[in-house]
């Protein structure tokens, strides 16, 4: 896999996306935002986020035939996947901001972007954002490396380059083996199989 071997020479922090990737992604940030909380008001009791996970047999599928044969064979799967990936990190990126986990205030953020809440309590956007076991989706620490990741995978140009891409992500995720389940069936256990 000559094209993995050197993409991974090239250390995170000397990626490079341009300025109109950058605006594209908080665009739509802003827009998933609204999304967010249109779909929370609009929820009923006991509802949950919607979320999405990668089918862990199609990613472990992608990742052996692109090492047998040296390119990515599945070029509509690995769509499927950035799809995935971009959409659940702009998903905990919303949760992280409207359940007060950053320097933004929630209820001001909402307001410079043309939203409101039902509903001011915190932690009923926080049951409806929660997961099968009742975490919160959000993120903390790992949140600045997801976003920047993303952005690089939609700055790629290849289905090679994107691969290389969702790998570093997948690494950042399998780190903080907490959320891996937010992104992939079968969460750390999956990411454990894809790395033997």
């Amino acid at each position: 896999m000559n094209w993995y071997k050197k993409a991974q020479k090239i250390p995170a922090d000397q990626w490079q996306y341009d300025e109109d990737t950058m605006y594209d992604y908080y665009d739509e940030h802003d827009q998933n935002i609204l999304d967010q909380v249109y779909d929370f008001n609009n929820s009923k009791s006991g509802d949950r986020q919607p979320w999405r996970l990668i089918p862990a047999k199609r990613l472990k599928k992608i990742w052996r035939d692109t090492a047998q044969m040296g390119f990515v064979r599945d070029e509509k799967g690995l769509k499927m996947i950035e799809d995935i990936i971009i959409e659940n990190v702009r998903k905990v990126h919303a949760n992280t901001i409207l359940m007060g986990h950053t320097t933004h205030s929630p209820d001001a953020y909402l307001e410079d972007i043309g939203g409101s809440m039902n509903e001011t309590d915190e932690h009923d956007y926080g049951d409806w954002a929660a997961d099968e076991k009742g975490s919160w989706r959000i993120s903390d620490y790992a949140l600045g490396k997801l976003i920047n990741g993303c952005m690089e995978l939609m700055y790629a140009k290849t289905p090679e380059e994107k691969l290389t891409k969702i790998d570093w992500i997948l690494n950042v995720i399998h780190m903080r083996s907490d959320i891996a389940g937010w992104f992939v069936e079968g969460g750390s256990q999956t990411l454990n199989e894809l790395s033997a």
